[in-house]
């Protein structure tokens, strides 16, 4: 054996790579995520109370029931959508002469006489879809600068349908029925939640918002305001709120001032445009017609003065 072969250093045996890879890459592997497959904690729900009435006289019963049910149980919701009574009887006409010339232009079997019934238009609404205010998704405008920490939108699914049903045939007489309520909130529903919403703020009664109108007229501060407010009511408003109560009563009346501005101007042209209206010749009108024609002229001074 020669020198330089004693003097190497021994080779070192080659190892296999191993068969069992990571947990995570194993998981990657076989298609599943590993944060994804992670336990997540179930989602908190809030339950509503159920609700007291579902069967009112009227839409403006339905409404006064709701809003009070919403107070009291510190829930808020708002109309979605409604379907009017004008636009149902029209649907439901349409779809009757469909079925109608359907069957006259097969001529297999005589046309069947189909009733429609008609809603009388009084009730003005069929159905009224309402919703939780934290209905629907959020969409965001921005571009990303700057993050938003506070989104209504949590795609709560809480829903109350009602619609007609008639009550009495031979009167005609319609009731609303609640047909679905789901009370099942994805957020929490109590007392400071509720009263963070700005529709609970500011809902003012008249005579408070008159009181408020002429605080501002004499140039009473936006903080004394809400002062005012605060010990007079139940509404618990920002000085940001009161500031746009008072931006909203004031742009009210500069509505309110151009409008009258716009009409007195219209008068006053009429006023120009009568003599010259006036100052037309006219011709002689017949001998038995003199009366009335003396009327009608009365009349037309009249209406232009």
């Amino acid at each position: 054996m020669s020198r330089s072969e004693e003097a190497a250093p021994p080779k070192r045996p080659r190892t296999l790579p191993s068969v069992i890879s990571p947990p995570a890459v194993v998981a990657a592997a076989d298609g599943v995520d590993p944060v994804a497959s992670s336990p997540q904690q179930p989602q908190q729900l809030y339950e509503g109370p159920a609700l007291e009435r579902r069967t009112f006289d009227s839409w403006d019963e339905f409404d006064h029931f709701m809003e009070e049910y919403g107070r009291r149980t510190f829930q808020l919701f708002r109309k979605r959508t409604s379907t009017s009574v004008k636009l149902r009887n029209r649907r439901l006409a349409d779809r009757v002469v469909k079925v109608r010339d359907k069957q006259v232009a097969t001529a297999s079997v005589e046309p069947a006489e189909e009733r429609v019934c008609l809603i009388p238009e009084r009730y003005v609404n069929y159905s009224v879809t309402l919703v939780c205010t934290h209905s629907g998704a959020f969409v965001s405008r921005g571009t990303g600068k700057r993050s938003r920490q506070d989104v209504r939108a949590t795609r709560c699914d809480v829903q109350v349908n009602a619609c007609l049903k008639l009550a009495d045939p031979r009167r005609s007489r319609y009731q609303i029925h609640v047909t679905r309520a789901l009370l099942t909130h994805n957020h929490r529903v109590d007392e400071e939640t509720f009263l963070q919403y700005s529709n609970t703020r500011l809902n003012l009664p008249d005579a408070l918002l008159g009181c408020v109108e002429l605080m501002r007229k004499t140039g009473m501060k936006p903080r004394d305001i809400r002062a005012y407010i605060v010990a007079n009511s139940s509404c618990a408003p920002t000085l940001k709120d009161v500031q746009n109560i008072l931006h909203r009563l004031r742009g009210q009346e500069e509505t309110a001032a151009a409008t009258a501005a716009t009409n007195t101007e219209q008068i006053q042209q009429l006023g120009d445009y009568q003599p010259r209206i006036m100052s037309f010749p006219r011709a002689d009108p017949p001998q038995n017609s003199t009366a009335a024609s003396t009327m009608r002229d009365e009349v037309l001074v009249r209406e232009y003065r």
